[in-house]
């Protein structure tokens, strides 16, 4: 069974939806009261800001179970969009908080200008070999919607570039971990497929 992790905010609901209709088996998790240890895969859901995200993982002793989980156990862990993003570092939407660490880089405006840029809508994905885009064809189409993107410090871990105003790390891989800077849930055939790989990844863990 999947978790999907609800953090008073994100779209929990639509990522419950699509997984119910490819039949994987999931829960939503909220609160402290659930173990994580229960599950064969998590996913951090998109939409949002840092703030209440690092707020949730910050309380009692959630962060230290996901941890444990995720950095001694190896379970998969799949981030969207903003769940993406909450796996570096650092993010510019809040310089005073710390994100999850988990992975090497930093989150930052699309755009250096004052005026923030939106990214929102479809656009394709050069794809570099990854166990989390088996089966989809290179420079496929895929759903966005977000403001800033994360830097990963280590070029290898980028398995899709994605074109708007620069280059953007639109799915990284680093061994259980996953992030996708588009909704899979909103991208159709492409996305159905994204979230059928990362079922057969927990499947295997």
């Amino acid at each position: 069974m999947i978790g999907i992790i609800k953090y008073n905010t994100g779209n929990v609901k639509s990522i419950e939806s699509i997984l119910n209709f490819l039949s994987v088996k999931n829960r939503i998790i909220s609160g402290n009261k659930d173990n994580f240890k229960s599950y064969k895969g998590l996913i951090l859901p998109g939409v949002g800001s840092i703030d209440p995200v690092m707020k949730y993982f910050n309380s009692g002793e959630t962060k230290d179970n996901l941890f444990e989980q995720i950095i001694n156990k190896k379970m998969p862990i799949l981030g969207i969009c903003l769940g993406m993003q909450v796996l570096f570092q650092s993010s510019e939407e809040s310089n005073d908080v710390k994100c999850l660490c988990l992975l090497e880089g930093s989150t930052k405006k699309i755009s250096n200008k004052k005026k923030y840029q939106h990214h929102v809508g479809w656009n394709k994905v050069k794809l570099s070999k990854s166990l989390i885009t088996e089966n989809i064809t290179n420079n496929s189409y895929f759903y966005f919607n977000h403001t800033y993107s994360s830097h990963p410090q280590k070029e290898e871990i980028t398995k899709g570039i994605t074109h708007y105003k620069r280059k953007i790390s639109s799915i990284v891989e680093d061994k259980n971990i996953f992030g996708l800077q588009f909704h899979p849930e909103r991208s159709l055939d492409n996305g159905s497929k994204i979230l059928s790989n990362f079922a057969r990844i927990c499947n295997q863990w």
